[in-house]
């Protein structure tokens, strides 16, 4: 249980430092919410089906183009943004606000990705 608080303790921590993220979530493939945190109004069960959803699409599409799994995906709509990663066997989703700075939030995940690699391994042994 100690794994868990840590990496929902990461998360809130990302959402702390990376100005106009609204929450991040982490999500099993089939689109369950494994941990999250929001300061906002955010349902993360609704982004974990919809991050699971867009990824399981692009690995199916990279595979059938021999292109391989995505590593990112970026995803601008009208009232904020997405970005979708994969972490093992599970996806992270970040959701914004519209008009972040897109640097800010990917150097910010990709740094959060590494230290949470080995935290959900363990949770998940």
């Amino acid at each position: 249980m100690a794994a868990i608080r840590e990496i929902e303790e990461r998360l809130r921590q990302f959402v702390a430092d990376t100005e106009g993220v609204m929450g991040v979530v982490i999500s099993t493939p089939d689109g369950l919410t494994y941990a999250y945190y929001s300061d906002r109004a955010f349902d993360p069960d609704m982004v974990s089906a919809i991050i699971a959803s867009m990824y399981v699409l692009a690995r199916k599409s990279g595979r059938s183009a021999d292109m391989g799994d995505p590593k990112e995906i970026s995803v601008h709509l009208e009232e904020g943004s997405l970005y979708i990663f994969p972490l093992g066997d599970l996806i992270l989703g970040v959701e914004t606000l519209p008009g972040v700075m897109t640097g800010m939030v990917l150097m910010n995940a990709r740094k959060m990705l590494k230290e949470l690699g080995s935290l959900t391994e363990e949770v998940l042994k």
